[in-house]
C-alpha cells in the first residue's frame, strides 16, 4: 500500500480532539472510535473532525453513532457533509452498533437518518454477527466485524464473599428497564443488595419510588453513576454481576458482549440472560433464574471457577491491542 490512509470521523458531541473522544460516556466513541484513533502505524491517520471541518487530504470518513437528542437536524447535516466529500472520492464506512433499523423503528427521524447514511455508505463496520446479517439483508454493501475491546485490566477473581450478600448491575440507562422487569419478578429468601450503576447522574425519583414499591422487600438498592473507577470499587465490593435483558426485544437485538466480558474482567461471576453475542461464551456465565442466588450460595465456588476459566480468553481475544489490529486491517481492506 502506497497511498496514505487519512480517516476522520464524525463523532456525537462533537469531541474535539482524540484524547476528548477517549474519555466520552457514549460507550462506541469511547472504545471504538477513540481506540482507532489509537493507532501508531506509518502511512495511517486517525482523527475526529472537530466542528465537521473535514482536511484536505482526508480519504476516508467515519461515521459514528448518530443521536438526534441535541439536534434534531444532525443527521441532514451529516448527510450533506458525506454526499460532498464523496462526490470529490472519499470512502464512506458507518460504524453500526445498535438495532436502529429494526422494523418498529421504521418512520422515525433516526430510522431515516440511518438509512440514507448507510445508503451512501461503501462499507459498514458492525459490532456483532447478528447487526451485520441484519445490515446484509437492507443493503448491498461491504461489512466488517470489530467486536469490542475490554476498557480494563483484567481483576483477580476473589474467593471471599461480602458479609452482607451483594450484586452489581451496570449499563446505559436503555437498560435499566430489563433489570426494573428482572427485579419486579425476584423474590430472594433472605436480604441481598444489588449496586445499579448508569450513565444518568441522577435517576428520577419517581422512578425510584414506583420501582421500589414493586419490589420485594428483601432487595436494597443502591444507584450510583457510572464510570470505570466507580465500576472497578463496586466490582470490589460485590459478589456476582447481572446482566438481564429481554431477548425478544427488537431494540437490544444484536448487542454486543461487552457487558458480559467486561463483568468477567472484573473478576466476577456472572448470571445473564443468553443474548446472541454471549452464546459462544456459555461456558463461562450462567444463565439469569429467578433462583440465581440461592444456587450462587450454595456452591460459590462452581460460578467462581466460571470466572476464573474466562480470563485467559478474554486476553487473547479482547485486549485492545487485538482489536486496534481489526481496526487496522479494515482500513487497509479500503484501498
Amino acid at each position: 500500500m502506497n497511498k496514505k490512509i487519512s480517516v476522520q470521523w464524525l463523532l456525537d458531541g462533537n469531541p474535539l480532539t482524540p484524547q476528548q473522544a477517549s474519555i466520552s460516556n457514549v460507550a462506541s466513541i469511547r472504545m471504538r472510535a477513540a481506540l482507532s484513533m489509537q493507532l501508531d502505524i506509518a502511512g495511517i491517520s486517525v482523527n475526529v473532525s472537530p466542528n465537521l471541518i473535514i482536511n484536505k487530504d482526508t480519504n476516508i470518513i467515519g461515521v459514528g453513532k448518530i443521536s438526534l437528542v441535541n439536534d434534531s437536524n444532525k443527521g441532514e447535516k451529516w448527510l450533506n457533509l458525506i454526499k460532498h466529500y464523496k462526490s470529490r472520492g472519499a470512502i464512506i464506512f458507518i460504524d453500526y452498533t445498535d438495532n436502529h433499523l429494526r422494523d418498529s423503528n421504521k418512520g422515525s427521524a433516526l430510522y431515516d437518518s440511518y438509512f440514507k447514511i448507510l445508503s451512501e455508505s461503501d462499507y459498514v463496520v458492525t459490532s456483532s454477527l447478528y447487526l451485520e446479517r441484519s445490515i446484509k439483508s437492507k443493503f448491498n454493501i461491504k461489512t466488517f466485524v470489530i467486536e469490542d475491546p475490554l476498557e480494563i485490566e483484567i481483576l483477580p477473581v476473589k474467593n471471599i464473599l461480602q458479609e452482607s450478600p451483594t450484586g452489581l448491575w451496570f449499563g446505559h440507562a436503555s437498560n435499566l428497564n430489563f433489570l426494573f422487569s428482572f427485579l419486579q419478578n425476584y423474590n430472594p429468601k433472605s436480604k441481598i443488595r444489588i449496586i445499579v450503576m448508569s450513565n444518568l447522574d441522577r435517576i428520577p425519583p419517581e422512578l425510584i419510588r414506583t420501582l421500589e414499591e414493586s419490589i420485594s422487600p428483601l432487595i436494597d438498592l443502591v444507584y450510583t453513576s457510572w464510570s470505570i473507577e466507580n465500576m472497578k470499587l463496586a466490582a470490589s465490593l460485590s459478589d456476582f454481576c447481572i446482566i438481564p435483558c429481554d431477548i425478544k426485544d427488537e431494540r437490544k437485538a444484536g448487542v454486543s458482549s461487552n457487558r458480559l466480558i467486561t463483568a468477567l474482567a472484573l473478576g466476577l461471576p456472572c448470571f445473564a440472560d443468553n443474548a446472541e453475542s454471549y452464546i459462544e461464551f456459555s461456558d463461562f456465565y450462567t444463565p439469569l433464574s429467578p433462583n440465581f442466588t440461592e444456587l450462587f450460595y450454595i456452591n460459590p465456588d462452581l460460578f467462581l471457577k466460571k470466572t476464573i476459566h474466562s480470563q485467559s480468553m478474554l486476553l487473547d481475544k479482547f485486549s485492545k491491542q487485538k482489536i486496534m489490529g481489526s481496526w487496522h486491517k479494515f482500513f487497509l481492506n479500503l484501498f
